[in-house]
């Protein structure tokens, strides 16, 4: 299975505001690279209660570029492939916003949700965080680093997969793929 977990980071309560990025690329069932790009958000303003999530502050983004600057290189990542991410629903919202406020080409993306596919397969967990999942899983997670969310998400899916593989069932009619109207 091929596909790009995405994760993004945001700097206040605007959908368009990702100040960050992860990504993890899956070729044949292994993570071949993990990339993460900071970028200034637009709005251009911190909110106390994102950086208390993820530690990332304007002067962290200060001399990057807009999510413009690193649009060819984040489509050269995920382009042509399916799109993961643990609660997608965001994450999918927070590109097509970007993609909008930049006025991006995009090919469009198939996408589906490690987190609603974690319901699926681990149904018994006391809820289906991307911590508690990779908890459960024996997952290593520096939890709201973007590439290191991306990488966990990556990973329920390819554990998930495992677990599919081994009892002879196909995972595909569990991912749910939805296509990204952007």
């Amino acid at each position: 299975m091929d596909f790009a977990a995405i994760d993004f980071e945001t700097a206040n309560s605007a959908v368009s505001s990702a100040c960050s990025l992860g990504i993890a690329v899956v070729e044949n069932n292994l993570i071949t690279r993990t990339k993460e790009w900071y970028f200034k958000p637009v709005p251009f303003h911190f909110d106390y209660f994102n950086t208390l999530i993820h530690g990332i502050t304007a002067r962290d983004v200060a001399h990057c570029p807009g999510f413009d600057g690193v649009w060819d290189e984040v489509l050269e990542a995920i382009g042509g492939k399916t799109l993961v991410a643990h609660y997608a629903p965001f994450d999918i919202s927070v590109l097509g916003a970007l993609i909008h406020v930049y006025e991006l080409r995009t090919p469009g993306f198939d996408y589906f949700c490690s987190c609603e596919l974690s319901r699926k397969v681990w149904r018994n967990l006391v809820n289906h965080k991307l911590d508690t999942v990779c908890e459960h899983l024996n997952i290593e997670l520096d939890h709201h680093n973007a590439a290191s969310d991306a990488a966990g998400s990556a990973q329920i899916v390819l554990k998930a997969t495992a677990e599919f593989t081994a009892c002879g069932k196909n995972i595909h009619p569990c991912l749910n793929i939805k296509k990204a109207l952007f």
